[in-house]
């Protein structure tokens, strides 16, 4: 019984429970970013505008051009946002620290993503999980006839 108690045996234990925390976590962002080639589905109400689809394809599949489509400095929140960061309601996504983004595959996860069509020239994407609460949000323009990512919520718990 005194092994049972003994303060190796509980470091182990929340080593253990930490190590499997992050995994899952990992495995979880990795399972969001995985680069399927699937194209985007309107809502069942709404189809795309026309060429939207295909950029979004090829905004997923290639870096440069990803680069060369974001509104820098972007707006928006970052990933897992504190009260404070919400509150300063400055905050901006600037090249070096953009992490690319790639391509949304419906059928891993329990995430749905969802496009609401504001207009011809602009589009809202959010990506959420039902479960869990959590989900993202990207919003496109077109711009001087060519789309670009003009907003970015990461990962955050949503209402």
């Amino acid at each position: 019984m005194k092994e049972f108690f003994d303060m190796k045996f509980w470091w182990g234990f929340l080593a253990g429970a930490f190590l499997g925390s992050v995994l899952t976590m990992w495995f979880v962002k990795e399972r969001l970013q995985d680069n399927s080639s699937s194209e985007p589905q309107a809502t069942a109400q709404n189809s795309l505008p026309d060429g939207f689809a295909e950029f979004l394809v090829r905004f997923s599949a290639d870096s440069l051009y990803q680069m060369e489509h974001i509104s820098f400095p972007l707006s928006g929140f970052p990933a897992y946002a504190d009260s404070l960061t919400l509150a300063r309601k400055d905050f901006r996504y600037l090249p070096d620290d953009w992490v690319l983004h790639k391509s949304f595959d419906p059928e891993t996860g329990t995430f749905v993503q969802e496009f609401s069509i504001v207009s011809e020239d602009m589009v809202i994407e959010n990506i959420q999980d039902p479960q869990s609460g959590f989900g993202m949000q990207r919003r496109f323009a077109r711009l001087q006839g060519d789309w670009h990512l003009i907003y970015y919520a990461g990962i955050n718990k949503v209402r």
